[in-house]
């Protein structure tokens, strides 16, 4: 059998796999038009779509341990997801935040997309 007959194939399959016709979803934009909107798959989202909320509430909630040592700290503990999570979601909620813009601003910072608009949130609760 020849060299090329057994890598070809082969190479044609990883290029169809990796194609983004093979995985449509890859090539949708999870960000909605006014930029503040993303699409998420962290364990800790808080699901709060068009409602108001406290977040400082929140974010003594999530940012466990009040800074982002401890909360990293925390959420490595927690496998299979913690040591992924973790560095994301403590950047982004153990970091003092007093307006929707700063909240924008994190989102993209520290890549964490939690599935709620920063305009949703209450800073001055």
């Amino acid at each position: 059998m020849k060299f090329t007959s057994v890598i070809a194939p082969g190479l044609l399959l990883s290029v169809i796999a990796a194609s983004p016709i093979f995985a449509p979803a890859a090539t949708e934009s999870s960000i909605d038009s006014n930029g503040t909107t993303f699409q998420s798959d962290n364990s800790t989202d808080v699901s709060l779509q068009g409602e108001k909320f406290c977040f400082k509430k929140k974010q003594k909630d999530i940012c466990h341990g009040g800074t982002f040592k401890k909360c990293v700290k925390y959420y490595r503990g927690m496998p299979p997801d913690g040591e992924r999570i973790g560095p994301n979601t403590c950047g982004f909620w153990c970091t003092t935040m007093k307006k929707t813009e700063d909240c924008g601003f994190n989102k993209l910072k520290y890549n964490y997309h939690p599935d709620f608009a920063c305009a949703d949130a209450d800073f001055s609760c």
